[in-house]
């Protein structure tokens, strides 16, 4: 059987209970969730990766509805989301609507057809208009509203534009001083433009056909077929006025009929899909596993080419509102920094996808905090080198709450010692970039951005390099934490191997630059040993040399840290049995949210453990959804990011595993499962597999032409 992505598209019958339930638009930057309700409205709820408010939220852009007279949807309606074509369509009994976020404009295009001539209203549902204020009660309201000298978020304003309606957010001021002083930091951004204050954003929607009537568009005749174009804009400095004449402008140059872009759409989704795949069949796990796989590659693409990175905690789609704030669906669980473990989950699997483009927004992110982060450790410490923080905003500052309120550093915290004591020596997080970066320039070939990315690593280096003392002729890490779950610890195992893996990495690179050079060479021969010991006869890798404080406070298993992220043990390596020693000794087991025991089962060629892991994984939508894809919200928010990115990267490793030279195929795949897949070596190399009934075949190809 031959599958392809044609095979999944996902199916709905009826009515929609509330936004939870909504489906998914988008088109890496721009995205709507859509959904019908019992009246037979139906509402899209826009977003965008660059919508940061004052207080560093990201929020929706706007909620619009449209009723429709007579009501083709009055029994509800028929909803298939075509993930081959990126689209979604609604069909009645004597009507259609088709809906889809344009691949090659940032606009959300909207196309009712009906057997007899229909009447249209479309509303704008401003449910910020008024300002709000934040105060931090919950995970929910995780914003820098305490520091803030009572700032809120503005209104937004609803207004009319020629041919259409819009609604628009612009930040009447910002956080960003007041978080500098908190994080003594004070004086930094004297001469650095502010990259909140003045920031505009919102939708306007055209249709011709519709009149503007008390800000909202209604169909000055009745007709068989409306066309709607929503466009989303984002932008800096301006006023509404000059906001609206852009938007405007962007209508006039892209259209407003949802029938001619069309064909370019579908194009861009088709080349995007027959790049890389993964197909696999033999059960009902199976298609369960490749129906999770799909729905979340399509959920991923769906913002992977924004201006800022993907938010682990629900993209830009989450749809929950306040409780305390009815019809407002800005809440977001842990708000809006990036947490470096969560957000690098999202990024190895679009690299061992091929997708490196879309890995350009999290290294953008990273390059543009670089000054902030280096100026932080001279400040603090008086050494050379950076620390970019566990939490980081898209600025490169703490957190607020964890970097320390106030009132609570008034209590004795040390200086550029954050309070938070979850990621107060929590360093790992930029030696997994530095990383990541690394092999992004082996696997993708690209070089434009090589320079930046080698400085990046060198400041990672020089922290390590000098922040630390030297034991015995060797770096002696102390106090550090093993990630999240042993606090303070000396000579923790993700660092090490971190600073391990780098190293090595480096040794392989081009055009290394010669102070990048000396010092690796020179921090080589300076590294600790990884912690181990002997545990019933069996050698065993630990979280780390000693433990100051013996209390774990997270699930992780920072031992295995030495599989993935940093593979200095797995297929086709030394001391393999260590590695499964190690992970058959595991403390914490999961399978679900951020946890990585797929990945690492996986890379240890453990079949039956990552099968199981991931039958389990692929079924656990958030119960209020619908959409196979909303995972979550385990440890953070619907739809979970790590969870459906951690399942992506687990499936692609049971079917390739490569170090961009050398390929495994079918490492760690289950006797009974059938399978068919398009993976990447590197940059122009590409293999093709299939798996039918106990027959693999294996071959190798370049880059499709056009892809």
């Amino acid at each position: 059987m031959h599958r392809t992505i044609q095979d999944y598209d996902f199916s709905y019958e009826g009515f929609m209970e509330s936004a939870e339930q909504s489906l998914p638009l988008g088109n890496g930057d721009v995205g709507a969730n859509v959904w019908l309700d019992r009246t037979g409205t139906l509402h899209l709820l826009f977003s965008k990766t660059d919508s940061w408010t004052e207080l560093n939220r990201l929020v929706k852009t706007g909620h619009f509805s449209l009723a429709l007279s007579p009501n083709p949807f009055a029994e509800g309606a028929r909803f298939t989301l075509c993930l081959a074509d990126g689209m979604l369509r609604i069909q009645a009994e004597k009507a259609s609507v088709s809906l889809y976020a344009d691949a090659n404009a940032p606009c959300v295009r909207l196309l009712a057809e009906a057997d007899a001539p229909l009447a249209a209203r479309l509303e704008v549902h401003n449910y910020r208009n008024r300002p709000l204020h934040f105060s931090y009660t919950n995970a929910y309201q995780y914003s820098a509203a305490e520091v803030a000298d009572g700032l809120c978020e503005s209104a937004d304003r609803v207004f009319d534009v020629p041919g259409g309606v819009a609604v628009c957010h612009r930040n009447e001021g910002s956080c960003y001083r007041d978080m500098l002083r908190t994080q003594d930091m004070e004086g930094f951004a004297e001469d650095r433009p502010d990259p909140l204050d003045g920031r505009i954003f919102g939708v306007a929607a055209f249709a011709p056909g519709l009149a503007t009537r008390e800000h909202a568009l209604v169909s000055r005749a009745p007709a068989r077929e409306i066309s709607l174009a929503f466009y989303s804009r984002s932008a800096q400095g301006e006023s509404s006025a000059t906001w609206a004449e852009a938007v405007c402008q962007l209508c006039d140059r892209h259209g407003t009929d949802a029938r001619q872009p069309v064909a370019a759409h579908i194009a861009a989704w088709r080349a995007y899909w027959e790049r890389c795949y993964v197909y696999v069949w033999g059960d009902e796990d199976a298609e369960a596993l490749t129906r999770a796989y799909v729905c979340q590659r399509y959920l991923t693409h769906c913002a992977d080419r924004g201006a800022y990175p993907i938010k682990f905690n629900g993209s830009i789609f989450t749809a929950h509102m306040f409780e305390e704030l009815p019809g407002n669906y800005d809440r977001r669980r842990w708000g809006g920094a990036y947490w470096i473990q969560n957000t690098r989950l999202i990024y190895w699997h679009l690299l061992a996808a091929g997708d490196y483009e879309a890995m350009v927004p999290f290294f953008r992110m990273c390059l543009d905090a670089m000054p902030v982060c280096v100026e932080r450790v001279a400040r603090h410490f008086g050494h050379r080198g950076m620390l970019l923080p566990e939490t980081v905003t898209f600025f490169g500052l703490y957190n607020d709450k964890d970097y320390g309120l106030p009132e609570e550093r008034a209590r004795g915290a040390r200086r550029g010692v954050p309070v938070n004591h979850y990621i107060r020596f929590h360093f790992e997080g930029m030696l997994e970039i530095a990383y990541m970066m690394l092999r992004y320039l082996a696997l993708s070939g690209e070089g434009a951005l090589r320079q930046e990315l080698y400085e990046f690593v060198r400041q990672v280096l020089l922290f390590f390099d000098e922040h630390f003392d030297k034991l015995d002729g060797r770096i002696f890490l102390c106090p550090v934490s093993s990630l999240e779950t042993w606090q303070t610890c000396a000579n923790d195992l993700p660092d090490i191997a971190g600073l391990t893996v780098l190293l090595a990495e480096l040794e392989t690179c081009a055009d290394v630059p010669e102070a990048l050079a000396s010092l690796a060479a020179r921090m080589r021969a300076e590294l600790p040993a990884l912690p181990m010991a002997t545990e019933n006869g069996a050698r065993v890798l630990l979280p780390c040399e000693t433990r100051i404080d013996a209390k774990t406070r997270n699930v992780e298993n920072p031992e295995l840290y030495a599989v993935f992220p940093f593979p200095l043990f797995g297929l086709g390596r030394a001391d393999l049995q260590v590695a499964r020693d190690t992970f058959e000794r595991r403390r914490f087991r999961h399978g679900f949210g951020w946890c990585q025991d797929a990945i690492q089962a996986v890379r240890l060629g453990l079949t039956d453990t990552v099968k199981n892991i991931l039958v389990k994984a692929a079924r656990m939508k958030d119960e209020r959804a619908i959409f196979p894809a909303f995972f979550g919200p385990n440890f953070d928010e619907t739809p979970d990011q790590d969870h459906g990115s951690n399942l992506c990267l687990a499936l692609i490793y049971m079917l390739l595993q490569s170090d961009g030279t050398n390929a495994l195929p079918f490492p760690a795949w289950p006797e009974s499962w059938n399978a068919r897949f398009r993976l990447p070596i590197c940059a122009g190399r590409w293999i093709c597999g299939e798996c039918v009934d106990g027959q693999k075949t294996v071959r190798e190809e370049g880059t499709l032409a056009g892809v």
